[in-house]
């Protein structure tokens, strides 16, 4: 963009850390640090928008309740607010990066199927040995597609029915909610290029795609993703697995491709999702209060049916006194919670 065309903006974000948290505001902000050096680079107008914990709090219940359908991520709520202010600085239209993780094999997931696919090769007795001296190593013989998909991006069940009041036989569910995803993909492929297939027919576009789409359009910011353009999905196809992914290094034909393009100081950094510290928010006494409200059928008493909201409310006090990390239970609940309130919706 920079080479064609003048002052083009460009945005990231960074936080303000809750009380007693401070020291973990490297963590989260070290994407917008980094962006801050490639901006200057580029010589765009670069803003970087910070996000305080009175922005958080004004805005979890709008970001979540206004969806079509719940999005379970916290990011969700970092990017309503990012949306919000770069529609107040007069931007409308943005370019946002979705899909190449999962077109050219970025995520940690996709280098952990490609290391299974070679690691099953081994003989069974090495695979074996392998398990019983590092038992890391034994997930990696667990077979492909569905049970490893499960292994990847499924919660346990054991872990879920300590806080639901019903039994919901969430394994056979997602199991067979995979195994159709997985029916209609071709057969003999490379597993990784069947993995990716059904992460971006089910990750991307149904966690990806509802967050980036309600985030903007909630503020009349149009997001376009010029990644998964129909004809670079197609030439994505086209790309051997190895160009992609190692077991040790994602997205290799990006990084090459354009390596000519891009700052040094790019290169060499290690891979950090789009983190929000959402676990620290519920420390906040104000979002904590918040969440023990929703975290009630005096909020809300339409899923009386589907949560124990006693065990919910130990699961964030345990949180909370740092007696344990709930973040990804507790976050969707919180998100599914309001959302049903606000369309009515019963269990």
């Amino acid at each position: 963009m920079a080479a064609h065309q003048a002052h083009v903006r460009t945005y990231s974000i960074d936080f303000e850390m809750p009380k007693g948290s401070e020291s973990a505001g490297e963590k989260f902000n070290a994407d917008a640090a980094l962006a801050k050096t490639t901006a200057a680079f580029y010589g765009t107008e670069h803003k970087t928008v910070t996000v305080s914990l009175d922005d958080i709090r004004n805005a979890i219940i709008p970001a979540c309740k206004g969806v079509g359908e719940p999005a379970a991520n916290a990011t969700a709520v970092t990017q309503y607010l990012l949306s919000k202010k770069v529609r107040e600085d007069g931007t409308v239209v943005v370019l946002g990066g979705d899909g190449g993780d999962e077109l050219f094999g970025g995520y940690p997931r996709h280098r952990i199927i490609t290391g299974a696919h070679l690691y099953q090769k081994l003989p069974t007795i090495l695979q074996r040995l392998g398990g019983k001296i590092y038992p890391q190593l034994g997930k990696l013989s667990i077979p492909f597609p569905v049970p490893i998909h499960m292994q990847l991006m499924a919660d346990k069940e054991d872990r879920l029915s300590k806080f639901l009041s019903t039994n919901l036989n969430i394994t056979k569910t997602v199991t067979d909610f995979l195994t159709q995803k997985y029916m209609t993909v071709p057969q003999g492929a490379h597993p990784l290029d069947t993995f990716m297939s059904v992460d971006r027919r089910t990750w991307l576009a149904d966690e990806c795609f509802i967050r980036s789409d309600y985030a903007s359009m909630a503020h009349g910011v149009e997001l376009r993703v010029p990644l998964v353009d129909i004809d670079v999905v197609a030439y994505a196809d086209t790309i051997p697995v190895w160009k992609k992914t190692l077991p040790h290094d994602g997205k290799r034909i990006l990084k090459q491709t354009y390596q000519k393009h891009l700052p040094s100081h790019l290169y060499g950094q290690p891979k950090r999702g789009w983190l929000s510290p959402a676990a620290k928010w519920f420390r906040d006494p104000v979002i904590g209060d918040l969440a023990r409200n929703v975290f009630s059928s005096a909020y809300y008493d339409g899923l009386d049916g589907l949560f124990d909201w006693n065990s919910i409310q130990k699961l964030l006090a345990e949180h909370n006194s740092q007696g344990g990390y709930h973040l990804y239970p507790l976050w969707n609940i919180l998100v599914l919670q309001i959302w049903a309130r606000e369309h009515n919706v019963t269990y």
